[in-house]
C-alpha cells in the first residue's frame, strides 16, 4: 500500500533515473516490476523493462540483466503472449544459469514451466516445475516451494486428476502461510478456490472465499481483486443466484477498465450472466465487445478461459440462432 500511495513518486524517479543514472533504473526495473503486476498495470510494466534493456548493453550486472529478463517474460506471459514469453524466460533461465544463482534458476525454472504448460506441452512443464520445486525444497524455501506446488497442482488439474491437485494446493497453501507472505498466502487460497469451483464444489468455495475476501480487498492487488470478485460471482453461480454473479461481476468491472487481461475475462463472464438471465441482446452486444477488442488476445488465453468463451458463443447460438451473430 505506501508503494501504491508513492506511485507518481516511483515514476518520476524513474524517469530521472533513466536520463541521468542508467545502472540505477535498470536496479530499480528488476525489483519493481513485481508491483506493476500486482497493480495489473501490465503494458506500463513490459515498457520500463524493455527501455532498460535498452541501457547501456553490456555494462548492466548479469544479476540485474536476468532479473529485467524474467520480470518481462512474466509480464509478457501474463498479457497472453506465451511464445514471446518462452523466448524471454529461456534467456533469463540462461542468464541465471550462467552467473550461477540458484534462486533466480528455480524462478526462472518454475516461471517457463508455467509458461509451457500454457503453450500446451505439459509433459515439459511438469518436468520444469519438479526440478523447481525440487531447488526449493533444497534451499529450505517455504515462498517458492508453496508457488512450485501450486504449478503442479494446475498440471494435475488441468489433466482431471482432482485428487492429486487438491492434495497439492493443500500442501501449497500450507507452505504460504509458513512463508508469511500476506500477498502470496492470499494467492494460494485463490487458486485453491477456483480449482474448487471447476469441480463445482460449492462448499469448498465458499470457505475459501469468506477467508480470503477480506485480506484480498486489504492487499493493493488489482488482479487479485478481480480474481476474488470473479469467483464470488462464480459461487452465485453455482447457486443459481444469477442475480449475484452479475453484481459480484460488476463490483470488478471498474478495476478492471484499465487492464485489458482482466477486462476479457470480466466482460465475457457478464455476457453468459446475460445470456442466461434471458437478456440475449445484452449478452450478445457483449460478446460482440469482447471479439471486437480482445480477438488477438482470445487465441492466446488458457485453454480453460477459451473453453468458457466457446460455452458463452455456444449458448448465443442456442438462444439465437447461426444467422443472427453471423460475423461474431
Amino acid at each position: 500500500r505506501m508503494m501504491a500511495a508513492e506511485r507518481a513518486n516511483l515514476r518520476d524517479a524513474l524517469e530521472w533515473a533513466f536520463v541521468s543514472a542508467p545502472e540505477l533504473a535498470c536496479d530499480l526495473c528488476a525489483s519493481l516490476w513485481r508491483f506493476w503486476d500486482a497493480w495489473g498495470e501490465l503494458r506500463e510494466g513490459i515498457a520500463r523493462l524493455q527501455r532498460a534493456l535498452g541501457l547501456a548493453p553490456g555494462a548492466t550486472p548479469a544479476l540485474v540483466q536476468a532479473g529485467i529478463h524474467e520480470g518481462l517474460g512474466w509480464l509478457t506471459m501474463r498479457l497472453l503472449d506465451r511464445a514471446g514469453a518462452r523466448v524471454i524466460l529461456e534467456k533469463s533461465l540462461a542468464q541465471y544459469s550462467a552467473i550461477p544463482d540458484p534462486e533466480g534458476i528455480g524462478r526462472a525454472t518454475l516461471r517457463l514451466a508455467e509458461c509451457v504448460g500454457l503453450l500446451g506441452d505439459a509433459g515439459q512443464s511438469q518436468a520444469l516445475a519438479e526440478r523447481a520445486l525440487a531447488i526449493f525444497r533444497a534451499a529450505g524455501d517455504a515462498h517458492n516451494t508453496s508457488w512450485a506446488l501450486s504449478a503442479l497442482a494446475t498440471l494435475a488439474h488441468r489433466r482431471g486428476d482432482f485428487a492429486a491437485s487438491a492434495r497439492l494446493i493443500e500442501e501449497s497453501v500450507r507452505e504460504a502461510r509458513r512463508a508469511g507472505a500476506p500477498r502470496h498466502f492470499v494467492w494460494m487460497q485463490l487458486m485453491s478456490a477456483d480449482m474448487a469451483y471447476n469441480r463445482r464444489d460449492a462448499a469448498t468455495l465458499s470457505k475459501v472465499l469468506a477467508e480470503a475476501g477480506a485480506a484480498v480487498r486489504a492487499l493493493d492487488d488489482v488482479p487479485g481483486q478481480i480474481f476474488s470478485a470473479c469467483l464470488a460471482s462464480h459461487l452465485a453461480r453455482l447457486r443459481g443466484r444469477l442475480g449475484d454473479e452479475r453484481r459480484a461481476l460488476l463490483r470488478a468491472l471498474p478495476r478492471a477498465l484499465a487492464a485489458d487481461v482482466y477486462l476479457l475475462r470480466v466482460l465475457f463472464y457478464l455476457g453468459l450472466n446475460a445470456l442466461e438471465a434471458g437478456r440475449s441482446d445484452a449478452g450478445i452486444r457483449v460478446i460482440a465487445a469482447v471479439e471486437a477488442r480482445f480477438g488477438a488476445m482470445i487465441q492466446r488465453m488458457d485453454p480453460l478461459d477459451r473453453a468458457r468463451l466457446d460455452e458463452l458463443r455456444a449458448r448465443a447460438r442456442e438462444r439465437l440462432g447461426e444467422s443472427m451473430i453471423a460475423g461474431l
